[in-house]
């Protein structure tokens, strides 16, 4: 990007994470392109070739740092781009179809995750109606083959099957890293996700429990003073008014 002359230093990053929250890009270590972007730089080059070139920013970019330089008036530059941006975007208008069509082509390449094991379909990455991504067969009804997905991340297929239960395998590129796993989530290999039962209580605790369990039992509730009757009291009352 320096070399090209695009962004600056402290928009560079910025331009990356838009990259990324698009889904153009994935990987934390190794950066990687998506499908999706091969198919828009197609598309655009195919259609629009102006866009793809790096000229258009880095001119705009020199013409940004012209007006803080007071060389030039930032009217003029305003001018000069609304113009330009202008025709770049009849260009588009006059293509979108086009644009459209190679767009969705790239949407669906980037879906799909290779053949169905079950039939001649194709499986591909779906969203369910709660929004959660899934693996489900292209000749859906007829085939329901499906398989869950981890809801985060960017899956890639490998082309491959699982060597315990011949599932296909995927690789899952996350934040902290990337990982592969077999769709099938009944695997041998995924004894050691699921959880883990509690620790049994030592020796000492159960003793401690039963020890408190039978000081509870054998202590004796403080004996409470037997109630003096009504007719006790009525009779003493009586003897003090006669003494009286």
């Amino acid at each position: 990007m320096e070399q090209l002359g695009l962004g600056t230093k402290s928009t560079r990053a910025e331009i990356i994470q838009k990259l990324y929250a698009r889904n153009y890009i994935f990987g934390s270590k190794a950066i990687e392109p998506s499908n999706i972007s091969f198919a828009v730089i197609e598309a655009l080059e195919k259609n629009c070739e102006k866009v793809t070139k790096p000229e258009m920013t880095s001119e705009l970019e020199k013409e940004m740092d012209l007006i803080a330089a007071g060389e030039k008036k930032k009217k003029e530059v305003v001018e000069d781009s609304r113009k330009y941006l202008l025709e770049i975007l009849e260009a588009l208008l006059q293509k979108k179809n086009e644009i459209a069509a190679e767009l969705y082509k790239g949407f669906r390449q980037d879906s799909l995750l290779g053949k169905c094991p079950k039939c001649d379909g194709n499986l591909r990455m779906l969203s369910g109606r709660t929004g959660k991504r899934f693996v489900g067969c292209s000749s859906y009804p007829k085939c329901t083959n499906s398989y869950p997905l981890p809801q985060k991340g960017r899956i890639k297929w490998l082309d491959k099957n699982c060597t315990e239960c011949s599932a296909p395998m995927i690789e899952v590129f996350g934040n902290r890293g990337k990982y592969q796993m077999c769709l099938n989530m009944e695997c041998k290999t995924k004894e050691s996700w699921k959880k883990k039962p509690a620790p049994a209580p030592k020796a000492k605790t159960i003793e401690k429990t039963q020890m408190k369990e039978k000081e509870k039992a054998s202590a004796k509730p403080a004996a409470k003073k037997p109630a003096r009757k009504k007719t006790a009291r009525k009779k003493e009352k009586k003897k003090e008014r006669s003494g009286l």
